[in-house]
């Protein structure tokens, strides 16, 4: 079932892009001014990657009006572990070949140096711009989403109700409210509420999401914004005993300039397992510049921080360090583009970790276009997996087969650790038509020294373990026709050695169709989403040994009415009650109702 089911998805796909091929090339995009426009502060790369998924504000809105995390399954290989963002936050798991991930929210890289594992504290799709999805990035050892804060005048506010009568048992109130104080400045603001104790044991908890914003713009080429933002989740972890806490408190302020950009921000978090308190609380500076010299387009960045930290009753610990990176853009011709991607991170307590990349992909004026790419980086350990020190239980986090096969031992970090490095390489075909936007790509990557967790003595250690490497497929595709009708696809394809046992499956994808009919002059707009998830087989470790999975087809469906600026709709998840999980001890073995209402009060 396995290659069957990979081959027809990359023959639908390559089916797809022969056909849309003889569709007219899409207008282009105008490019946005220095005034109120996409926020250019937030462009860290200068052009979507070969691979890249990027989804408009106008996508990002019909999403919106639904569930924040309904975008995320867009994404090839990529599975949010929140249960829709609860606590408006994002912890995700790449399935197949990516364990690392990097997360850009309004130009600032969000990173859990502690446990390695990246937070996005969310705000609603309505004030983003675009959302960049890159699985293979020149610049970052892993996937890579990139957000772009969209200055509005004003932003639209839509305040939300909405509950998952499920397992988890999820209940939510957004409330977003703008006010224009000036013509050059607006007020933002806004939050989340969440309950959740559904019918798993020890699982009950809320979580609290409070922000506010000012964006300003004090002379024609000058502006800026400034935020605040709490997030925070108390829970207990499912069948046991432990309680999950988190905290965190961001601040940002932005000065952008006719291209330049200087980005103040702090923030402090803690969070804690159990008995255990792990804190970071991190200031620094970032400040970005595009310039143009010989026909090449250059986006540099530099920043420097300061972090105070410790894990755990550890005693507090300071740490200081930056990095640097270009992003260059080159035409040698007309029909080619090249880029390039340089960066190197810097710490006072790791070895300096270098990343390098580039890729070519042409006809660059056509709607058909192959692409080439290779890229060479590295990742520094995270503290936990240098200084872990905890009992039994008392901590759940990385997912690593370590932990479930053996979970009575202690957890203890390796000072030794040395720095992972990845080498990527890539090619395919991409389209952009106003027919089908698509793209699918062959891959290969090579980990050197990944980070592991291994059982030894009385605890489970990290070391260095020996070179790895994957290959695969990966793909997406999004296909309009007439009558207001829409079918898409993400997909990828990781092929196994039959002796080898892997948490991710070879074989992960998700396909959607939709339909949506505007009635009484388009006061009421309906439209029905129909969608499909498919998690192949893969192993689940026991103690001993290993347990495989088979695969898993989830159905769901949702209807919804649009009407004089009220949105409701009602929906089912996982209709036939499927019971699976996607890592051990995370249960996603529901049926769930969903139901909403959405209403906003633009003018």
């Amino acid at each position: 079932m396995k290659p069957a089911f990979s081959v027809s998805f990359l023959c639908l796909m390559l089916l797809a892009l022969t056909v849309a091929a003889q569709e007219p090339e899409a207008p282009a995009e105008p490019a946005p001014s220095d005034s109120l426009a996409p926020d250019s502060l937030s462009r860290v790369i200068v052009l979507p990657p070969p691979l890249a998924l990027t989804l408009r504000n106008e996508a990002l809105l019909e999403f919106d009006k639904e569930e924040f995390g309904d975008w995320v399954r867009l994404l090839p290989g990529y599975y949010p572990l929140d249960r829709a963002g609860y606590a408006s936050a994002d912890r995700g798991l790449m399935l197949g070949a990516f364990p690392t991930m990097e997360l850009y929210f309004r130009g600032r890289r969000l990173e859990d140096h502690l446990l390695g594992a990246p937070e996005l504290g969310w705000v609603p799709p309505e004030a983003l711009a675009s959302v960049t999805f890159a699985p293979l990035p020149l610049g970052a050892p892993g996937a890579q989403i990139v957000t772009d804060l969209l200055l509005l005048d004003p932003t639209p506010p839509a305040s939300r109700i909405s509950v998952r009568d499920g397992f988890y048992g999820l209940g939510t109130v957004d409330f977003d409210l703008t006010q224009k104080i000036t013509p050059a400045v607006t007020l933002n603001g806004g939050g989340r509420v969440a309950t959740f104790g559904g019918r798993l044991p020890n699982n009950e908890g809320y979580g609290l999401n409070l922000r506010a914003e000012t964006v300003f713009e004090t002379s024609p080429g000058l502006w800026g914004w400034g935020g605040v933002m709490q997030n925070r989740l108390n829970s207990q972890v499912p069948f046991t005993e432990v309680d999950h806490n988190r905290v965190r408190y961001d601040g940002d302020l932005a000065l952008n300039w006719r291209g330049l950009t200087g980005h103040l921000y702090g923030f402090q978090q803690r969070e804690t397992y159990g008995p255990g308190n792990d804190a970071w609380h991190e200031g620094g500076l970032i400040l970005r510049g595009r310039r143009q010299y010989a026909g090449v387009d250059a986006a540099l960045e530099a920043r420097a921080a300061l972090a105070r930290w410790r894990l755990k009753g550890q005693a507090w610990s300071n740490t200081s360090f930056g990095g640097a990176r270009a992003d260059l853009q080159y035409r040698p011709v007309r029909w080619l583009a090249a880029q390039a991607h340089l960066g190197l991170e810097l710490s006072d307590e790791f070895a300096p970790a270098a990343k390098l990349g580039a890729s070519l992909e042409a006809p660059a004026d056509r709607p058909v276009r192959l692409f080439a790419a290779a890229a060479r980086h590295q990742r520094f350990p995270s503290r936990f997996e240098l200084q872990a020190d905890y009992a039994p239980g008392e901590h759940f986090l990385p997912y690593d087969p370590a932990f479930y096969q053996f979970p009575e031992l202690a957890i203890l970090g390796q000072p030794g650790l040395t720095n992972e490095t990845y080498t990527t390489a890539q090619a395919g075909v991409r389209l952009e038509s106003a027919a089908l936007r698509s793209s699918v790509a062959l891959f290969r990557q090579q980990v050197d020294d990944p980070i592991r967790w291994r059982a030894e003595g009385d605890g489970l250690r990290a070391y260095n373990a020996a070179q790895e490497e994957r290959d695969g497929v990966l793909g997406w595709a999004q296909l309009f026709l007439p009558y207001r009708l829409e079918f898409g696809a993400t997909g990828s394809w990781v092929p196994r050695d039959e002796e080898e046992q892997s948490l991710y499956p070879e074989v992960i994808a998700h396909a959607w169709g939709q339909y949506s009919q505007p009635l009484f002059e388009n006061h009421l707009v309906m439209r029905l989403r129909v969608w499909e998830d498919y998690w192949g087989v893969r192993q689940f470790p026991v103690p001993g040994g290993w347990d495989e999975e088979a695969g898993d087809f989830i159905l769901s469906a949702r209807i919804s009415a649009s009407l004089l600026g009220v949105h409701l709709f009602w929906g089912v998840n996982n209709i036939l009650d499927r019971k699976y999980e996607l890592v051990p001890g995370l249960p996603l073995m529901h049926k769930e109702e969903v139901w909403g209402v959405v209403w906003n009060f633009r003018d």
